[in-house]
């Protein structure tokens, strides 16, 4: 029988879902703060939430996205992201 080197270990399954987590909530924080920037265009105006949720997209992969993204909307649901950004992007403006 075989035994495994330190090397050819898989990783402890704890880090993954740890780093997916973070990876969720920072990428909700992204596209909360990306929605209250607005780009003026021709004849509607835009926000940058279109382009934040593109770039997690892109970076993130299909999954850890589309849970990212429900994760902004159960949030935008239940009213914690919207009045922590605007306070939060009101402070950043002023200084």
């Amino acid at each position: 029988m075989k035994t495994q080197s330190a090397s050819t270990r898989p990783a402890p399954l704890a880090g993954t879902y740890l780093k997916s987590l973070l990876l969720v909530l920072a990428g909700s924080m992204v596209i909360a703060i990306s929605a209250q920037i607005n780009v003026p265009m021709f004849p509607v105006p835009m926000t940058l939430q279109t382009l934040a949720i593109t770039l997690i997209g892109l970076t993130f992969g299909s999954r850890l996205a589309m849970l990212t993204v429900l994760a902004y909307g159960y949030e935008y649901e239940m009213g914690v992201k919207s009045k922590w950004t605007q306070r939060y992007f009101i402070q950043v403006l002023t200084g």
